[in-house]
């Protein structure tokens, strides 16, 4: 439901949901069997990230503040210039965000497989909310390829700050310009604050990079495979640049950036796989694949071909070894009437084909 209604009687609640920062909201039907859906981290551990993360970028942003009045090119000279205030050491804003990474590595290094959904963003917060969830998702895809721990620690440090150039922008209506600055400002900020992770910055750097060289900002040319090819003139882009890029492009799908509509996870995961081999690492993607449900649990389903054509139902469970058949539990029939609640193993039936309805 779009909350950006009219303002009649009848939607007044909507205005109010607007208000708090919500573009929309999902309603339950009570006749559908509620099974509670999954996040990839607990209620306390999110809270506690985004805290930590609000509070870090807030005093960079007093810190800089007289620096943003200036345009992004002298904001971007003056970072490279080394004269700007570091915001690393045991006193600077980053101190806390080192205690939140152990926190946030141990809880999902012991998850199989990724929720498959991203978190509801309220205005206020999308940006931090956005940096935990591309981290989570980066940390899920690592593990998969098995990168080494100084690699996963330095990737998630970077996911979190993978758009902390945006504190140096204003309202920038030219969507190609702002991730050609904001990407700028972040690799310059963090190469001179975050000594010995060489790795943190290019993150920032990278993360809208295309495989093809159509990205932003320096139009770097990947080679769709996990090993690097030094080989491959001028720079190489980095795998966990390329690793952000993925996790960055699939929660801007399923949260709707500047004004698009946000996707349910299908339909997201339809895109990331269309964007594999020109826009996003062909084996990168494949490995996102592997630990990302395509139907989440808890998400309504439509469900098409026999024997079960035009019913609704639920996505109880999630199989690892076969994400895109989950198990469903039937609630109303192709005419809309309640059916006896029946559980289903739609990998048993090859001809099924399901589409989310609902969240």
């Amino acid at each position: 439901i779009d909350a950006g209604g009219s303002q009649d009687d009848s939607s007044k609640w909507e205005i109010r949901v607007n208000t708090k920062g919500y573009s929309r909201i999902f309603i339950m039907d009570e006749d559908m069997p509620h099974v509670e859906s999954e996040d990839d981290l607990t209620p306390e551990l999110r809270g506690r990230a985004l805290s930590t993360l609000s509070s870090s970028f807030k005093e960079i942003h007093r810190d800089f503040k007289s620096t943003r009045k200036n345009s992004a090119d002298d904001v971007l000279k003056a970072l490279q210039s080394g004269d700007l205030k570091p915001i690393s050491g045991p006193d600077g804003p980053l101190a806390e965000l080192e205690g939140l990474l152990d926190y946030l590595l141990d809880y999902v290094l012991t998850q199989n497989t990724l929720s498959g959904m991203t978190s509801l963003k309220n205005q206020d917060t999308a940006l931090y909310d956005h940096s935990i969830d591309v981290c989570v998702i980066a940390i899920m895809i690592a593990k998969e390829l098995r990168l080494s721990s100084g690699q996963l620690l330095q990737l998630a440090k970077g996911c979190l700050l993978h758009d902390l150039g945006l504190i140096f922008l204003q309202d920038e209506p030219d969507n190609e310009k702002r991730i050609r600055q904001h990407t700028r400002l972040g690799f310059e900020l963090l190469k001179t604050s975050v000594e010995g992770d060489i790795l943190v910055p290019c993150v920032a750097y990278e993360h809208h990079e295309h495989q093809d060289g159509t990205g932003l900002p320096r139009g770097l040319k990947g080679s769709n495979i996990i090993f690097r090819n030094r080989s491959q003139k001028g720079p190489v882009m980095t795998l966990v640049g390329e690793i952000a890029a993925v996790a960055n492009a699939f929660d801007n799908l399923t949260s709707g950036v500047r004004g698009a509509t946000p996707l349910p996870p299908d339909e997201a995961m339809t895109q990331i796989k269309a964007m594999a081999g020109t826009i996003l690492n062909e084996e990168v993607v494949s490995a996102f694949r592997r630990v990302t449900p395509v139907y989440p649990v808890g998400t309504q389903v439509l469900l098409r071909g026999q024997p079960y054509d035009g019913f609704l139902g639920v996505v109880m469970s999630v199989t690892p070894s076969r994400l895109s058949k989950p198990r469903v539990i039937l609630a109303r029939d192709a005419h809309r009437n309640k059916v006896p609640p029946e559980e289903i193993e739609t990998a048993e039936h090859p001809k099924l084909k399901l589409k989310i309805m609902g969240l």
